[in-house]
């Protein structure tokens, strides 16, 4: 075996591992930017590791050009698609309840005023104050993304 071959080989096995180890994590992570995040690194180092092992076991042929070309494909096309994907779902309402709000009932409860640690707020203001606002945007607020 040739010292190229071997190399093919290290790079290729080492890709390999990556594919598998991210495919674990997509399926053993809670939610989804973790899964996102696994996949994304995973499959993009993983994908990049076996074109450079290919590429050692071409040699210096148009083959190897080509797996180049798809090595820089790769190499821009995966972080960018990871990105899109993660904005999407961010900039969508009640993903997984990531931009929800928690309500007002699960704060603990003043013991002298009753009005949920509000101190000196007016029952009957802040009411009707909740009651437009949930009729304008049914009690959510848009996410903020910066």
């Amino acid at each position: 075996m040739s010292p190229s071959h071997v190399a093919a080989v290290i790079f290729i096995s080492a890709g390999t591992v990556f594919l598998i180890i991210s495919a674990f994590g997509v399926v053993i992570f809670p939610d989804f930017y973790s899964r996102l995040h696994a996949s994304g690194i995973g499959e993009t180092l993983g994908a990049m590791l076996m074109t450079i092992g290919m590429m050692f076991m071409t040699g210096l042929t148009l083959m190897s050009l080509k797996i180049l070309i798809v090595f820089l494909i790769l190499l821009i096309a995966n972080p960018l698609g990871t990105n899109m994907i993660m904005l999407a779902a961010v900039r969508k309402k009640d993903f997984l309840d990531y931009n929800e709000q928690e309500p007002a009932d699960q704060y603990p409860t003043d013991a002298v005023s009753g009005n949920g640690g509000n101190v000196g707020s007016d029952e009957d203001e802040n009411d009707n104050d909740d009651k437009e606002d949930d009729e304008e945007n049914d009690g959510r607020e848009e996410p903020c993304i910066r």
